[in-house]
């Protein structure tokens, strides 16, 4: 059957949940998938501008816009850091929660099946690690429930209109297999399964592979009866399901998505992208088409770069999705009027982030599969060749609606609405280029335009978009700082360090050491980004920058005593500072006589007396 109102079995009932912060996988299987990942591989699959400059990575940083690379990897630490607008840094797992908006439960699970280590999650209990545990659940029942239709569209008799559907539409066996195409049957389908086999009718709902009648209170299949699509994260996981009808009756959708869950959200993710990825990183190139059957008609045409929307407007999380792969997307959307405007507010939103657009335009009534299937792939080949640049497209369009350009108060018009769309433009040469295109094309004056266009950008200048910063960031001055990178970026020195933390006055810099001094005594070896994460967030930006400034030391013994020598003589003076205060009180009377501190008093006094008084440490 495909409806219910049985009991089922929960899991709401007796949950234990534990608030706080994640303690429960060991130090140790952390480090092994921290030693086991290569956080240079992990951060070009993201970072495509990653270049190596010296013994770091440089590239720009996949968090903010900006034109000069700020964000460095260094491999040896397994580091990063961004000198610019984030002035933020960390360890591998910190790169992907920030990138995905992962707790570090989910960091640490993404990368452990990456290297192939398995981590007890049985053994923790806190609230993080069990909403990993749910997810990870979650995600293995949609890959049973996308198994279950894969079968089904191959052996069911219902699904015979669906084969005839995907037979007609000349979508190969293999291209299906790609895309692990699906059929939902009417009758005994992966709800009745799921249940049989025990899953709580509460992960079924939140995997939104049922849904329950509010007007009879029974569960069924919302897509059954549809030729379905999985719908994968960028690591290939089976987060939803896309659905195509095959009964094209009135008020019918001919395409329904799964309902938005804690592992889907139509407008953060893009059909297509685990398959398009290597692709798009080769060609720096991604072509974005509306549906899921112009992407698997364009992928088994050789045409692997192409993704597609998730049957929503494109979104601002989309397009910083696509820039951590690509530098320029091409528009292929239909040609009617709501395609037109979907291609130009997809490209405003595209060029807000900093990526080039250009809009292919097909035939009139074809979709991308539609022209393959009846011209062959050279036709389409051939559109996306002649796409024109976004300006131009604009351009073309507000001189059919205007009449071409006719009149002076029409021509201003037009004006005022392009400079309007390219105030939000963050690259300069892009935007001086558009303003001569405008010019030219409307015959109005290009410093009439330019002075316009200040005004109407917020505080008469371009939108701010970061510049990064020199190649190694602004240098961090001050003595302790500088004893740290030394102790970081040279461990062998460590047997030579005989000071403890009280010679540091930054409190920040005395936590830091103890933490590395703390390291070396127990296991004669350093582990930086272990530190790093145990200080403070407010802290954790400022000393990852420090550690990541690359100081450079010709001798680094020598450096270690003079710096050595520097702080132990201000310890020992501001030590004086305290007690002279102290024997002025002991000499007025105004406390006891301490025989201690004024033999300590003397001894001082006699040890730094000619000693030249060096600047402090910061």
């Amino acid at each position: 059957m495909g409806t219910f109102s049985r009991n089922v079995p929960s899991r709401v009932s007796g949950r234990r949940r534990y608030h706080g912060f994640f303690m429960g996988v060991s130090k140790s299987a952390v480090d092994r998938v921290r030693s086991a990942v290569d956080i240079i591989d992990v951060v070009r699959e993201h970072v495509p501008t990653l270049k190596r400059v010296g013994s770091r990575w440089r590239g720009l940083c996949p968090f903010h816009n900006e034109r000069t690379p700020s964000f460095y990897v260094n491999p040896d630490l397994g580091l990063w850091h961004c000198f610019g607008a984030c002035q933020e840094g960390g360890d591998v797992f910190k790169f992907l929660m920030k990138l995905e908006n992962l707790s570090f439960p989910e960091a640490l699970q993404q990368m452990a099946a990456r290297v192939g280590i398995q981590i007890d999650w049985e053994k923790t209990h806190d609230h993080t690690t069990q909403e990993t545990r749910d997810k990870e659940r979650y995600l293995n029942l949609l890959e049973q429930a996308a198994a279950f239709y894969q079968t089904a569209l191959q052996e069911r008799l219902e699904a015979d209109t669906a084969r005839r559907f995907l037979s007609d539409r000349r979508i190969k066996p293999a291209s299906m297999a790609k895309f692990r195409v699906g059929y939902v049957p009417r009758q005994s389908g992966f709800l009745d399964h799921a249940l049989h086999k025990g899953v709580p009718i509460e992960d079924i709902l939140k995997t939104g592979l049922a849904a329950r009648s509010e007007k009879t209170g029974r569960y069924h299949d919302p897509l059954m009866g549809r030729v379905v699509f999985p719908i994968q994260d960028i690591y290939g996981r089976i987060i939803g399901f896309g659905g195509r009808t095959l009964d094209e009756g009135e008020g019918i959708p001919k395409y329904i998505n799964s309902p938005e869950t804690v592992l889907y959200s139509k407008s953060r993710h893009l059909f297509g992208l685990f398959h398009a990825k290597n692709t798009l990183r080769d060609q720096h190139q991604a072509v974005l088409v509306e549906g899921y059957m112009d992407v698997i008609g364009c992928h088994q045409a050789g045409l692997t770069g192409v993704v597609a929307l998730l049957g929503t407007a494109f979104t601002k999380d989309q397009a910083l999705l696509l820039k951590r792969f690509v530098q320029e997307v091409v528009l292929l959307f239909d040609p009617d009027e709501a395609g037109v405007r979907a291609s130009s507010r997809s490209a405003e939103i595209l060029l807000q982030s900093d990526l080039f657009v250009r809009i292919a335009r097909l035939p009139a009534g074809k979709d991308p599969d539609e022209l393959i299937l009846e011209q062959g792939t050279g036709a389409l080949q051939a559109v996306l060749q002649s796409a024109e640049d976004v300006m131009d497209f604009w351009l073309a369009q507000a001189a059919a609606q205007s009449g071409r350009f006719q009149g002076l108060h029409e021509k201003i018009r037009q004006a005022e609405g392009l400079l309007d769309l390219l105030r939000e433009v963050p690259n300069e040469i892009l935007r001086h280029e558009w303003l001569r295109k405008i010019s030219s094309k409307l015959g109005l004056d290009e410093s009439a335009l330019k002075k316009e266009l200040r005004k109407k950008t917020p505080g008469g200048t371009r939108p701010p978009v970061d510049k990064g910063s020199h190649a190694s960031g602004p240098a961090i001055p001050g003595a302790e700082e500088e004893l740290l990178q030394l102790l970081c970026s040279h461990p062998e020195i460590w047997p030579e360090v005989h000071f403890d933390a009280d010679v540091f006055q930054d409190e920040r810099c005395a936590v830091f050491f103890r933490k590395l001094q703390s390291q070396w005594s127990a296991t004669q070896s350093l582990h930086v980004s272990d530190a790093l994460n145990e200080m403070s967030e407010a802290d954790r930006g400022w000393m990852s920058r420090l550690v990541m400034e690359e100081k450079q030391f010709e001798n680094p013994q020598e450096t270690l005593s003079q710096l050595m020598k520097r702080l132990l003589d201000w310890k020992a003076r501001r030590r004086l500072g305290y007690l002279e205060k102290e024997v002025l009180a002991m000499v007025e009377g105004r406390v006891p006589r301490d025989e201690a501190k004024l033999a300590e008093y003397t001894q001082l006094t006699k040890i730094l007396k000619g000693k030249p008084e060096i600047s402090g440490p910061h």
